[in-house]
């Protein structure tokens, strides 16, 4: 399915031959998503391939339902909701601030906008992703001085609110997350994002997945260019993308830029997310697909239950 939404339209052999898998595997995940509604044929795409059947080719179908994807900020926080193609359909930035109010009130203030923009795409709702800025742990809790969180089990206040999945990460681990589902499974590209916002960290994405980085408090621009460098060293990365709004001033991102160059990285890619908006919808677009990416087929079912209980 990530090979789909990448490269639509697909032909079987060519998601045999990016997937690594035999054809009789390819087919028989083929029919299983095109069973599930998440992909479709196109029969009047196709073409002639020698004696027997045309080759037809096959995209991702209408969105059978929508996620909504949150990225918390300090002092607003945006929701958006989006199809299975992982276009937002609704979006919007509600003005409410975290660390002057509890964990309870927080949720509380935010979740008749994730119902309402969910309402106005007309899907169901499958999933909800959460990138927030800080640390979070294994078991789901959240710290983060900026939003005055220490230890906090946001999960459990979404939950008692909806009932659907939940996948809660940093916006560092996010970001670097929307990288890996813009990238082809058969590049071995090495990313390393650097993030300097209302926190500061790093996070490498290889082949096996994304590993979090963590990075000192600074707002020195010297200092994030000899960090940079340093990451770079470290990870020797092909593409360094710099997210947050500390590059948000070209100047201030072209001297982070120059500093990574003439420190022997001279070939690396550099690619800035600048705004917050788009560091926002990032983050919230990765978490909201995480579901649907990592087990399409399992989201699937559980959407085919609900709806029938409905």
């Amino acid at each position: 399915m990530h090979i789909t939404r990448l490269r639509q339209p697909v032909t079987r052999s060519t998601l045999v031959e990016l997937s690594g898998k035999s054809q009789p595997t390819v087919t028989r995940a083929v029919t299983a998503l095109i069973d599930a509604k998440l992909v479709r044929e196109r029969p009047d795409l196709s073409t002639p391939s020698g004696p027997g059947r045309p080759t037809i080719p096959i995209e991702l179908d209408q969105s059978p339902w929508v996620q909504v994807g949150i990225a918390v900020g300090t002092k607003s926080t945006y929701i958006g909701a989006y199809n299975t193609r992982g276009q937002a359909l609704r979006e919007q930035f509600v003005e409410v601030s975290p660390a002057h109010m509890s964990p309870s009130d927080f949720v509380g203030a935010i979740a008749p906008h994730v119902q309402a923009l969910s309402q106005a795409t007309n899907l169901p709702l499958a999933s909800i992703g959460m990138a927030t800025s800080g640390h979070v742990s294994r078991e789901g809790l959240v710290t983060a001085s900026n939003l005055g969180w220490e230890r906090i089990d946001i999960g459990s206040h979404l939950r008692s609110r909806f009932s659907a999945p939940l996948t809660i990460t940093s916006v560092i681990t996010a970001i670097a997350g929307a990288e890996q589902q813009l990238q082809s499974p058969e590049k071995t590209n090495t990313v390393l994002l650097f993030y300097v916002d209302d926190s500061n960290g790093a996070a490498v994405l290889t082949p096996e997945g994304v590993v979090r980085l963590d990075v000192a408090n600074t707002d020195s621009q010297t200092t994030l260019g000899s960090i940079a460098v340093a990451l770079a060293k470290e990870t020797t990365p092909s593409t360094i993308v710099l997210a947050g709004s500390a590059f948000a001033n070209p100047k201030d991102a072209r001297s982070v830029a120059l500093a990574i160059k003439s420190s022997r990285n001279r070939d690396v890619e550099l690619r800035v997310i600048p705004t917050h908006l788009d560091n926002a919808r990032a983050a919230a677009r990765a978490v909201a697909l995480d579901r649907l990416i990592n087990d399409p087929l399992g989201l699937s079912k559980r959407m085919e239950s609900v709806l029938e209980n409905a």
